[in-house]
């Protein structure tokens, strides 16, 4: 055997990585080959031999001889193959010095015929072989069909390599997707954490201002009037509760934990929303307007589906922030529509204009006036992933996005 090239070895067998097929289950378009090459060659046994690191890995075999899937590589007869440019042939094993104490040839082997499976980048990944228990030879013609056969082996592999490079795609773009999401959130989160501090710092002040009112009706050993006592502790704690739904709803909307789908009210995330943005919205002066139709439910991430809506949300507010004028409405409609959900966000803002309306769902479009950047394109993306959608609907000073998800029973 000749001396191996480390250099080289290493790139082969990284290109054999880079197939994606070892160990993968058999496959009827490799059988076929070896089916087809048993028959042709009238040998006992036919097999598509892959030569990795410290073993030989069958993807295809045809015939008896060989019962296992893998057998240790320096045992492998393959791996002399792989070391030629052409068809390497042992007419009689038992004659070769070099193999006649193979395990194989002890069991029996006598003739042995490979051709290697070059690539395109001209790595000998394995072989396409032919075993038989009684000694042989092949005629010119039969090594050019032997070839020929190992040819649609490597096209065969290289469909399998092009199907395994597009799954790694598509998970390094769902990946790089969910890292987008991240970082939009989070900008969002440090865009709200102002109005955050304020709705909590508030409601704490109240909560101040009652708990001493309280100790004054304590240190003064007046209990007579339970009521006046109790009155207090009932503001006292529904104001705690609304802290505690405050941050509630920025928890859930900041979490990067990997999204894990569920069974959520769609009126839930609505009422986080409000949540979230009320400050903002008060300050504007823009009135909000509510009208819950349904309690259906819809299969989503809680976290993610709300900073989908967040989006379509915040360009609506931001549509109106500039508008120096009153009268600023936003209205929220949830309703049921057949075997969806239907969500209605409509502003009486400046509106889009028609020339550029086709143009909104784009990745980065953005006006002066609304800033969609990646927000509306991922929207559209992930409503439409779960069978979903979002449109645009302008009418008069009107403007209305409608987004749409299936119900989940």
């Amino acid at each position: 055997m000749k001396k191996i090239d480390i250099d080289h070895e290493y790139a082969r067998l990284l290109e054999l990585q880079n197939f994606g097929i070892l160990d993968t289950p058999p496959e009827e378009r490799f059988d076929k080959i070896t089916r087809m090459a048993a028959y042709l060659f009238e040998k006992d046994t036919a097999l598509i031999s892959l030569v990795d690191a410290e073993r030989q890995w069958f993807k295809s075999k045809k015939g008896e001889f060989v019962q296992v899937t893998e057998t240790s590589r320096d045992i492998s007869i393959c791996t002399h193959t792989i070391e030629q440019d052409d068809v390497f042939e042992i007419t009689d094993a038992l004659l070769d010095e070099r193999f006649r104490s193979n395990p194989a040839v002890e069991r029996g082997l006598r003739y042995y015929a490979g051709m290697p499976l070059k690539t395109k980048n001209g790595y000998n990944v394995g072989t396409l072989c032919l075993l038989d228990t009684r000694p042989s030879k092949l005629s010119p013609g039969q090594k050019q069909i032997l070839r020929d056969l190992a040819s649609l082996v490597v096209e065969q592999m290289e469909v399998t390599k092009l199907n395994y490079s597009i799954k790694n795609l598509v998970t390094r773009l769902d990946e790089q997707e969910q890292l987008l999401i991240n970082k939009a959130k989070m900008q969002s989160v440090g865009e709200l954490a102002d109005d955050i501090c304020h709705q909590v710092s508030n409601p704490l002040s109240i909560i101040n201002g009652h708990l001493m009112i309280l100790k004054g009706k304590l240190n003064s050993a007046d209990l007579q009037n339970k009521n006046e006592v109790f009155k207090e502790l009932e503001i006292i704690d529904s104001t705690l509760s609304r802290v505690s739904e405050i941050m509630k709803a920025l928890r859930l909307y900041s979490n990067n934990t990997k999204p894990i789908e569920g069974k959520i009210k769609f009126s839930e995330v609505i009422r986080d929303l409000e949540i979230l943005t009320s400050r903002k919205i008060d300050n504007l002066g823009i009135d909000l307007i509510l009208n819950i139709q349904s309690n259906a439910k819809v299969l989503a991430d809680k976290s993610e589906l709300t900073h989908i809506l967040l989006n379509v949300l915040t360009n609506s507010i931001d549509a109106l922030a500039e508008e120096d004028r009153e009268n600023k409405r936003i209205e929220i409609d949830l309703k049921d529509k057949g075997d969806k959900v239907s969500l209605t966000i409509t502003d009486n803002g400046p509106g889009i204009p028609s020339a550029i309306s086709h143009s909104i769902f784009k990745p980065f479009f953005t006006t002066k006036r609304r800033n969609f950047g990646l927000g509306l394109s991922m929207t559209k993306a992930y409503l439409e992933e779960r069978k979903g959608g979002i449109t645009l609907n302008m009418k008069k000073e009107l403007t209305s996005f409608e987004i749409s998800l299936p119900k989940s029973a």
